[in-house]
């Protein structure tokens, strides 16, 4: 079974910069990932944190998961992640920004 393709990006560091400040460069590749794969967003504070800042963010429309960093969309194949640190170690490659 083919899974459909996903990208995650962390919040915190990588859609959130310093000052709380949302990253206009990081949201803009969001955007454009979106035109062509799912998006999640996934946070190591958790899902319910990601999804306050998915709405916070007014990315609702684009995003199709959210979740920990404990966790793993199900149905989804990952592609990579998009984070503020090297998270190879979650078996997937990441774009470092």
């Amino acid at each position: 079974m083919n899974l459909p393709n996903m990208v995650l990006f962390d919040v915190d560091g990588t859609l959130i910069g310093e000052n709380d400040e949302p990253r206009d460069d990081v949201i803009d590749l969001l955007l454009s990932i979106s035109e062509f794969a799912a998006v999640g967003v996934w946070s190591g504070s958790g899902g319910e944190y990601a999804e306050m800042r998915v709405r916070r963010l007014g990315l609702g429309p684009y995003v199709e998961w959210t979740g920990s960093k404990l966790a793993r969309p199900l149905n989804h194949h990952v592609l990579f992640t998009v984070d503020d640190v090297d998270t190879t170690d979650f078996g997937v490659p990441n774009l470092t920004v």
